[in-house]
């Protein structure tokens, strides 16, 4: 009672969930620009409308963050509720990943971001559904589940990896929808 998924995480977690949570983490920004270039020689429209949603969603989320700056879970957990502006930015359960496989990719990576206080909404979570949701007319079930899983894959990871809490993840779907 009274814990969220993201504590409950950062203390019951698991090197092959730690894995398989980084797959995803890994790969978002490769993997959209991988299914643009893909649909770039199937299918010029809905590239386009999937750059255009990509480009929307991102300022929105902009927006979002600069309107309502939201703390990730692994702030929290470290700092509480106090605003401390000058917090470097944390690959929170991603340490996990890089110490299992004795690499700093995420640590590096995370090292640059530009902001904490940018956790709501999750775009970790609105990629793949930006990718399900236009795919979803065109395609069938033989490759639909593939943007399912990824979708709910990058759902889970947000959470486990506790970069963000369930309503970011919520939110960048509808950010997503819109």
């Amino acid at each position: 009672e009274g814990v969220t998924f993201p504590d409950w995480f950062a203390v019951h977690h698991l090197p092959v969930l730690d894995l398989l949570a980084a797959i995803p983490y890994f790969g978002f920004i490769y993997i959209a620009f991988l299914y643009a270039a893909y649909l770039f020689f199937v299918d010029r429209p809905r590239m386009r409308r999937y750059l255009w949603s990509l480009a929307i969603a991102n300022y929105i989320a902009f927006a979002m963050y600069v309107f309502l700056p939201a703390a990730p879970p692994w702030y929290v957990q470290n700092h509480g509720c106090a605003i401390d502006l000058s917090t470097a930015p944390d690959p929170a359960g991603l340490v996990r990943v890089d110490q299992l496989l004795g690499l700093d990719y995420f640590t590096s990576f995370y090292a640059r971001s530009s902001s904490v206080f940018g956790a709501l909404p999750s775009m970790h979570c609105a990629f793949p559904v930006l990718g399900l949701l236009t795919a979803w007319k065109p395609t069938t079930w033989k490759t639909r589940w593939i943007h399912l899983l990824y979708a709910s894959g990058m759902f889970f990871a947000a959470v486990y990896l506790t970069h963000h809490w369930v309503i970011d993840a919520v939110v960048g779907w509808c950010v997503a929808a819109v």
